[in-house]
């Protein structure tokens, strides 16, 4: 999460002014790309603090699905719609659900590796 969010501001105030708009993916799509792995584990977290939420694994896939459907809709349907903010582009829930599926790879695979690790701890 840390580690999403140095990579927002890096490319927000440093990459993105000097980019040229070429740069389609980056001026475009890339913060959206960092969604799910930036807010997701901070809206679990907070979940977990009201007892909405039953444990502190790594998200589940259908919490990622959830949360990155919730956030389409508000983003790309809502907002531009109904509260005529921003605009709607379906390029940008693909961006939420690249950053969605490969995050939740990552967390998956890094839970799987820290699960054998520790079961090979205690069988020593």
């Amino acid at each position: 999460m840390l580690f999403c969010w140095s990579v927002y501001t890096i490319n927000r105030f440093l990459i993105k002014p000097i980019a040229p708009h070429y740069w389609h993916w980056i001026h475009n799509w890339f913060q959206d790309f960092l969604l799910v792995p930036s807010l997701l584990p901070l809206i679990l977290w907070g979940l977990r603090k009201l007892d909405l939420r039953t444990h502190d694994r790594v998200p589940t896939w259908p919490e990622i699905l959830l949360h990155t459907s919730w956030w389409s809709f508000f983003f790309e349907f809502f907002g531009p719609r109904v509260l005529h903010k921003g605009t709607a582009d379906i390029g940008d829930v693909i961006a939420y659900f690249t950053g969605g599926i490969l995050s939740g790879l990552i967390w998956h695979l890094s839970y799987k590796n820290k699960t054998s690790r520790d079961a090979a701890k205690t069988q020593r």
